[in-house]
C-alpha cells in the first residue's frame, strides 16, 4: 500500500538540491548541509524534514519516513563501533560531543554492525527475508559509498543515499511485516 504525493514544483526543487549538493562539494554543499564540525541538533532536525518531504513523492509520506529512520538506525549502529577499543575510527569527547580523532577510512567492525542493523529493520519493515537481505546489502552499500565518495564530510548527507536505498527496498518488498507487526494483516 503506497500513497503517493503530487510532484509540485517545491518537491522537485527541494529534493534535486538536496541531492545534488549531497554529491557536490563547497561551495554548494553548505547550502542545504552543514559540516560535521558544526553540528547543530536544530539544523538536523530541518535537514531531516527537507530530506523526508523531498522524498515523498516517489515513495509517499509514509514510506519516506521510514527510510529516514532505517537510515538513522544504520547510522547509529555503525557509531556504536567507534566506541570499540581498537576501532578503526577512535572517538574522543570535545565540548559536549563526540568528534572522531582519527579518519582512517571505512570501518569493518562499524560496517558490519551497519548491515545488521539495515537486515533487521528491512525484515521487521518487509516481512520477507529476501527484502531483509535486499535492505542490508542496499543500504549498507550506499553507507559505504558516502564514505568513499565524502559525502560523509557534509553531515546528513549520508543519510539521504541510505534513505534513497531502502526507499527503494520499502517500495518494491512492500511494509507487511510491519502491518502484520501492528496487527493490521494476519498471519503473526
Amino acid at each position: 500500500m503506497v500513497l503517493r504525493a503530487t510532484l509540485t514544483p517545491l518537491h522537485a526543487l527541494i529534493f534535486g538540491l538536496t541531492l545534488f549538493t549531497a554529491f557536490i562539494r563547497p561551495p554548494l554543499a553548505p547550502i542545504i548541509y552543514e559540516k560535521r564540525e558544526r553540528y547543530d541538533p536544530w539544523n538536523s532536525i530541518v535537514l531531516a524534514a527537507l530530506m523526508i518531504y523531498g522524498l515523498a513523492p516517489l515513495v509517499g509520506l509514509e514510506n519516506s519516513c521510514l527510510a529516514f529512520l532505517v537510515a538513522k538506525g544504520v547510522d547509529g549502529a555503525g557509531g556504536l563501533a567507534q566506541f570499540i577499543p581498537g576501532s578503526i575510527n577512535p572517538v574522543v569527547s570535545l565540548k559536549g560531543f563526540r568528534i572522531r580523532e582519527v579518519e582512517e577510512g571505512i570501518s569493518p567492525i562499524g560496517t558490519f554492525f551497519e548491515f545488521l542493523a539495515a537486515l533487521g529493520l528491512g525484515w521487521l519493515i518487509t516481512g520477507s527475508t529476501q527484502g531483509a537481505l535486499v535492505m542490508g546489502i542496499a543500504v549498507t552499500a550506499a553507507d559505504i559509498l558516502s564514505n568513499v565518495t565524502g559525502v560523509e564530510d557534509h553531515h546528513k548527507g549520508d543519510d539521504l543515499l541510505m534513505m534513497l536505498s531502502a526507499a527503494w527496498v520499502i517500495q518494491t518488498f512492500g511494509v507487511s511485516g510491519l502491518m502484520r507487526l501492528l496487527g493490521l494483516m494476519p498471519g503473526w
